[in-house]
């Protein structure tokens, strides 16, 4: 015999139920499909399982007995598979996501999470990217526990709090070796014609600000290389290519080992703000997720 545990199910429902349409609701199907499986079951059982009439539904003698013969079995098929998934929303519960849209936002976090990880080893932390909306749309739905955004993005839905704000720079960068090229002196507001730029691509937040101040001081830089990543843009820039632009936070170790070499500018530099927010009241918040929050507010 072709046993199907779900045709079994669908059997004890309604015969506790005593309604097709009942035993629908309560396992989220439609009543055609109800009656359709009940139909099956008989054709494979070779039975009529249920008598139908104006006051509803009730089983007939062969009905009753398969009735306390499977009722047992499907309890605890019920009990497994309820348990199995309170396991794996244990699980699920003992790993923090953080979505981020740009790569410098690690920067924002990164001794946080280093600092976490030692404190609670037992609790994983996911970074992941995505694009801010689409963020901001599975913190609100509950899928993500903070989402870090360019502080100028807007918004707007009402149960999304910001928990912490913090400013970074941007800055252009070179080697010490290409400096010794241009006769040991860049000025980017006098000879912009004569360097090589590896700039941010597309609209990352650094290209933002690059632009901004272009468009403050009326500069017209063209790139001759441009990558998405910071660390591409390094590589080149201290092989003695040329200049490229950036966060200052994020270059921070190879300026202070010379590896790379900031340059000065005339004209006031470009800021940007970011910012971690997360869920209002949240009652279902998972383990680690106030130590983490705690952790964030501290810096």
């Amino acid at each position: 015999m072709n046993i199907n545990l779900e045709l079994y199910r669908i059997f004890c429902a309604v015969a506790e139920c005593k309604s097709f349409s009942e035993a629908a609701k309560q396992l989220y199907i439609s009543q055609p499909a109800v009656t359709q499986r009940i139909s099956n079951l008989e054709k494979q059982l070779n039975v009529k399982l249920f008598y139908r009439d104006s006051s509803g539904v009730r089983t007939t003698k062969e009905g009753e007995k398969l009735y306390q013969y499977v009722k047992y079995s499907i309890e605890k098929m019920n009990n497994i598979e309820f348990n199995f998934d309170k396991m794996l929303n244990n699980r699920r519960n003992k790993i923090l996501t953080i979505k981020i849209s740009n790569d410098i936002e690690n920067i924002f976090i990164y001794k946080q999470l280093v600092e976490f990880s030692k404190k609670y080893p037992r609790i994983g932390i996911r970074i992941e990217k995505e694009n801010s909306r689409q963020a901001i749309d599975e913190l609100e739905a509950g899928k993500v526990d903070f989402v870090i955004v360019n502080s100028l993005e807007k918004i707007r839905k009402q149960n999304i709090e910001k928990v912490l704000e913090r400013e970074f720079e941007g800055c252009f960068f070179t080697s010490k070796e290409y400096i010794e090229k241009n006769n040991g002196c860049i000025n980017i507001f006098n000879n912009t014609k004569d360097y090589v730029y590896i700039l941010p691509q597309g609209d990352k937040i650094e290209r933002q600000m690059f632009n901004k101040f272009c468009q403050k001081y009326n500069l017209r830089i063209t790139s001759k290389y441009e990558a998405e990543s910071i660390n591409i843009r390094k590589f080149f820039v201290k092989s003695g290519i040329g200049i490229s632009f950036g966060i200052k936070e994020e270059l921070e170790t190879e300026f202070k080992k010379k590896e790379l070499i900031e340059i000065k500018t005339e004209g006031k530099m470009i800021k940007c703000s970011l910012c971690i927010v997360t869920r209002k009241n949240d009652t279902e918040k998972k383990e680690g997720f106030n130590e983490f929050l705690e952790l964030i507010k501290v810096g």
